[in-house]
């Protein structure tokens, strides 16, 4: 078995973005991509960015 890749998104055809980025969302969502909106008005003071708020997350290999 070779080395495992690991996936850095969410889904397949689903993004983490800040709410407050309406029109950019609603033309995402308009593609049929699956937005999670997230209020992130702490996270800019830190100078961080939506990636700053997950970790790696475990699939089954389909």
């Amino acid at each position: 078995m070779g080395r495992r890749k690991q996936h850095p998104g969410v889904g397949a055809r689903v993004v983490v973005a800040y709410e407050r980025n309406v029109e950019t969302n609603a033309r995402l969502e308009d593609s049929g991509i699956e937005v999670l909106a997230i209020s992130a008005s702490e996270l800019g003071t830190g100078r961080g960015g939506p990636r700053c708020m997950s970790c790696p997350v475990s699939r089954d290999l389909l």
